[in-house]
């Protein structure tokens, strides 16, 4: 072909193509409903699945739990990675991808808990969602985002991430969580993300630097304060 893999990946963000699993995966993955669940037929591991194409920044992918098993530790893991879900061999674990060029969250029990239900991240009907947070047009580097039942917050211990670059999302239906699917998100991160990033900025160009405070924020807005100051 005339294009390079990066030029057709590119192309499919662009495009804005609806999200689907890639067709690389976990040796021990079924994909299903054309390759928007992902099923985990036997073990608790060998269960990566990706996005079809990167994404596009403060693009969500957000799966809902639709099946869960006892007798396994640990829980769903998601993030985002640099890799070439192509590139990988399907008995590749988690544990084996770099975290130079993959960041991956495990969702606990005991993580935030959303909605009106106060349903735990870990149980059937939960949704977990994973974006990339581009602060401006000119920003090199975004913030990883969690989506935990539609409420937005930025994980610790995860450094800024490139934006100029093909990103993946990544999916692990590893332990306890047995199967996913994919699910339209209901809340619009890009949106909120430009209007917080607008209303820090006028803070910041009003106020001299000793009179703002991450104090007068929000608690998940102190974070992007920070950054941006």
């Amino acid at each position: 072909s005339a294009y390079s893999p990066f030029v057709v990946r590119m192309s499919l963000v662009e495009s804005g193509a609806p999200l689907a699993f890639h067709q690389a995966h976990g040796a021990n993955i079924d994909l299903l409903d054309d390759r928007r669940r992902a099923l985990r037929r036997s073990s608790y591991e060998k269960s990566l699945c990706f996005s079809h194409r990167p994404l596009r920044p403060n693009e969500p992918f957000v799966v809902t739990i639709e099946q869960v098993e006892g007798g396994w530790t640990g829980h769903l893991r998601v993030g985002l990675t640099l890799l070439d879900p192509s590139s990988l061999s399907p008995s590749t674990r988690l544990e084996s991808l770099s975290t130079v060029d993959t960041w991956l969250v495990p969702i606990s029990s005991w993580q935030l808990q959303a909605g009106t239900a106060n349903r735990l991240p870990t149980e059937v009907g939960s949704r977990v969602g994973v974006y990339l947070s581009s602060p401006s047009p000119s920003s090199s580097t975004g913030r990883l985002h969690l989506l935990l039942n539609d409420t937005d917050f930025v994980p610790a211990g995860i450094p800024p991430i490139p934006v100029d670059v093909p990103l993946h999302a990544v999916v692990d239906v590893y332990g306890s969580t047995k199967e996913v699917r994919i699910t339209p998100s209901t809340s619009s991160p890009d949106a909120l993300s430009s209007l917080c990033t607008r209303r820090i900025r006028d803070l910041l160009s009003t106020s001299s630097s000793s009179t703002v405070s991450p104090a007068m924020l929000p608690l998940r807005l102190q974070a992007l304060f920070l950054q941006l100051r």
